[in-house]
């Protein structure tokens, strides 16, 4: 019974003695830690304020790439104009600028040899369905050396639906 006890509370001391040691392992693994830690805070302070930056970035960049969807939008439609032009037509000027009800006004200065020419190009502006309006604006005759032409400019209305210009 005695030597019963006796290991017993040898068995007690060696646990004692093992658990402090392993508590004394994991202060001292904790220690690496906290210091891993403080060594790491200036890097998450710098990926916060960088985070911060982009957070700030961000609407410009959605400006930015809502400015080119548009850019390349009136480019399809300076295309598409420029597509629909009878033979004896020509383009001196095509501007773009918007509406504050949501709608891109697009004024387009050109010449033509005759005023049907100019019909032809309205109508041909009309079965693309794209304009709200399309008004002649001006259609005079000018003389360049010996022949005579049309002076014309006309007032377009595209509706901007989603950003894209219809």
């Amino acid at each position: 019974m005695i030597w019963a006890c006796v290991f017993l509370l040898a068995g007690i001391i060696l646990y004692l003695l093992y658990s402090s040691i392993w508590i004394l392992t994991l202060q001292a693994n904790l220690k690496e830690l906290e210091a891993k830690i403080e060594s790491l805070a200036p890097v998450l302070r710098q990926a916060e304020e960088m985070q911060k930056e982009i957070d700030s970035l961000t609407p410009r960049v959605q400006f930015i790439q809502s400015l080119r969807e548009g850019v390349r939008n009136l480019q399809e439609v300076s295309l598409e104009i420029q597509r629909l032009l009878p033979p004896d037509c020509w383009l001196d000027s095509l501007s773009f600028s918007p509406n504050p009800n949501g709608a891109i006004q697009i004024q387009v200065n050109g010449k033509a040899l005759s005023y049907s020419s100019v019909g032809n190009f309205i109508l041909r502006l009309q079965s693309t369905n794209r304009y709200k309006t399309i008004e002649l604006k001006s259609a005079s005759l000018a003389k360049i050396g010996e022949r005579e032409i049309v002076q014309f400019q006309l007032g377009l209305q595209a509706s901007s639906e989603g950003g894209e210009v219809r």
